[in-house]
């Protein structure tokens, strides 16, 4: 992506190092855990080939198989979705004569340089299912999680919240809002948004949580293939991008804009 267009569409999401996560929804398949670990043995292979790493099964349940890496990435696969996010690692390692100190063990880089990366992880895992050529995907999903200090939201959040508040004479304490809403829909999918922000009620933390999860559901199943893949995880990385800078602009909270809107 070039730099000018990454600028322009996701600056708040750089600026504050958020998080990127990415995922398919399947059509549902029951394979074991065991058997989910053999399909994923060449791309375990790879991973250890090309970034050598401590790899790490998070899960391996009937149905469900997650493992992690040092560097940060993570692949969960079950019996109707796949994903790759990203979550820091870190370590401790002993001193002479202090305490242990932190070392980070994952790249720390901007959301749009990560996004890529989690793009194409995520075919690798894809095309490595159980049955893919026989199975279809019906959703894509893109996520941005950010842990933020709330006078550092960017403007439309802090809109958003500020709305949320003002029923009450005052909210010093932690909240919880999540609202899910169809932000597109067409003849060839819908789709949709669920905006989670949550605060702590610790009256020292001014942290604030904030997770944004778009969704494309398709109106007609797209097959498991490596073009398709990564035409509609480009198309959906567009789209996602696009509605996280429009709503951290914060114009769809406006409430002259939305009052205009309405009455003309």
């Amino acid at each position: 992506m070039r730099t000018e267009e990454r600028r322009r569409i996701v600056s708040w999401c750089d600026k504050l190092f958020s998080v990127p996560s990415a995922g398919f929804g399947l059509e549902p398949h029951f394979a074991s855990g065991s058997s989910l670990l053999d399909s994923l043995s060449p791309l375990l292979n790879k991973i250890a080939a090309d970034t050598p790493t401590n790899i790490t099964v998070e899960k391996n349940e009937p149905f469900a198989f997650e493992f992690s890496g040092d560097d940060g990435f993570k692949y969960g696969i079950d019996f109707h979705r796949v994903f790759v996010n990203f979550q820091h690692k870190m370590r401790f390692r002993s001193v002479s004569g202090g305490l242990p100190v932190g070392e980070l063990l994952s790249s720390a880089q901007p959301y749009t340089t990560l996004l890529p990366t989690i793009l194409d992880r995520l075919v690798e895992a894809t095309l490595c299912l159980p049955r893919s050529k026989e199975r279809h995907i019906t959703r894509t999903g893109i996520v941005s999680t950010t842990d933020v200090d709330e006078k550092d939201l960017p403007p439309g959040l802090t809109r958003l919240i500020t709305y949320f508040r003002r029923p009450w004479i005052d909210v010093t304490g932690g909240f919880s809002v999540n609202i899910t809403g169809i932000v597109d829909n067409n003849d060839e999918h819908t789709d949709r948004c669920i905006h989670q922000i949550k605060k702590s009620d610790d009256q020292e933390n001014t942290m604030l949580s904030v997770k944004l999860d778009w969704q494309r559901n398709y109106r007609k199943i797209k097959p498991i293939t490596k073009d398709v893949l990564k035409e509609e995880l480009e198309r959906a990385r567009r789209s996602a991008l696009a509605y996280f800078e429009d709503v951290g602009e914060g114009n769809r909270f406006d409430e002259e804009i939305l009052r205009s809107t309405t009455n003309s």
